[in-house]
């Protein structure tokens, strides 16, 4: 067989493969990227009717934008949300690290969640807290090329190490047991935040958390 008709059979058998893979609807489309979903390996929630007793609604906190310049005084306003219907006194306190994307508080009210199952078996109090620069955690006013030098891990990580304090004057939590939870990028902020500030956090769960370096991460 010469090298012409070899590639024509390769080509053809491979015409054959994807004329034989079953074709993905709009909706499959819409909702895959790069042959993975949207939403990475677990559904966002969708809770009907009205949320869980203890559930809030957007909260707000003034962190600083640059953690690491004591020059730069500005800050910026980071969401976040909490549960406290399964809280009580001597419990833990749960903090799930939102990622790459915009946050609400559905992530705290569903009840069949493994955060929320934890939480009610260990009568936690929940916090989410929104990455800066993306939903409305909005660090500067648009996203030229210059503002995005504080985009980062490590002020993300300095956002939390603020946010724990805080939230354990403002709800009086002194004593309380700090886990973080996160999954994909936020595990391994998840995982970084206990390495980096073991003062703070007692423990983490991340899940498929990259926590080695890779240079050309596709």
């Amino acid at each position: 067989m010469n090298s012409r008709v070899g590639l024509l059979l390769l080509f053809l058998s491979l015409v054959g493969v994807c004329l034989s893979a079953p074709a993905k609807t709009k909706h499959q489309r819409k909702r895959v990227i790069h042959g993975r979903p949207w939403f990475g390996l677990t559904p966002k929630p969708t809770v009907k009717g009205p949320l869980n007793p203890g559930v809030s609604g957007d909260q707000y906190i003034a962190l600083k934008v640059d953690h690491f310049d004591s020059s730069n005084t500005n800050t910026y306003q980071q969401r976040y949300w909490y549960n406290d219907q399964w809280y009580s006194a001597g419990g833990p306190v749960f903090l799930k690290i939102g990622g790459e994307s915009a946050q609400d508080n559905s992530w705290l009210a569903d009840a069949d969640l493994l955060l929320t199952k934890l939480a009610a078996e260990n009568n936690a109090m929940v916090f989410l807290i929104e990455h800066r620069y993306y939903g409305k955690s909005q660090v500067t006013p648009d996203q030229n090329t210059a503002n995005l030098k504080y985009l980062s891990s490590r002020q993300a990580l300095a956002d939390i190490a603020d946010f724990i304090p805080a939230m354990t004057t403002k709800f009086n939590l002194q004593g309380a047991k700090w886990i973080t939870f996160g999954g994909s990028y936020s595990g391994a902020l998840a995982a970084w935040s206990r390495m980096l500030y073991p003062d703070l956090i007692y423990g983490a769960v991340g899940s498929s958390g990259p926590v080695q370096a890779v240079v050309d991460f596709v």
